[in-house]
This record gives structure tokens, sequence and C-alpha cells, in this order.
């Protein structure tokens, strides 16, 4: 089973990506975090496989949020996610 965390300051938007990656049946959300730093600190002391992150947050963006989990985690998977359509070719141009 793939381990994941999410990262989103909106509650609605994280418990909603939350229960559908669980009906998956495939995928355990590890943690959720409204705080991109704390995500960070987690991912500093914890192992998974991948992260599903917001990109238009207050304290720091998804882009940049990549940056910093990638520190600890070198390949880790993102999943980029948002309800703003302007904000999704910025994802598709991020690597």
């Amino acid at each position: 089973m793939m381990r994941v965390i999410i990262v989103d300051d909106e509650d609605l938007s994280l418990k909603r990506l939350k229960r559908i990656l669980t009906e998956s049946g495939d995928i355990e959300v590890s943690e959720v975090f409204h705080d991109p730093e704390q995500a960070c600190e987690y991912a500093a002391h914890n192992r998974f496989d991948a992260a599903f992150l917001d990109i238009t947050m207050p304290q720091i963006s998804g882009m940049q949020l990549i940056g910093e989990l990638r520190k600890y985690h070198a390949s880790l998977p993102i999943v980029l996610v948002t309800g703003y359509e302007e904000y999704a070719v910025q994802a598709f141009e991020k690597k």
C-alpha cells in the first residue's frame, strides 16, 4: 500500500482528497497538514511514498514546498492539486 501525505490549507479540500484517496483501497494517508512547515518537519523524520500538495497556500506555495520536501526525500513523487484552473499550467511545468 502506498503511503502519502496531503498538504492543503483549505480544510474542506483536504478532507475530500483524503476521503477519495482512502476509498481507493490502495493508498494510506499517513498524515495531513494545513501548515506546510509542519509537513517539512514530518518529512525530516518520517518515510512516505508520495505527497499531494495544494499549489496555493498562504505561507508557502506548493511549488516551493516541493523543494523543501525533496531535501529529505530526493525523488519523492509529487501530485500538485488546485481548484484554480490558471495554476494547472504551472503544475505541468514543474519537474
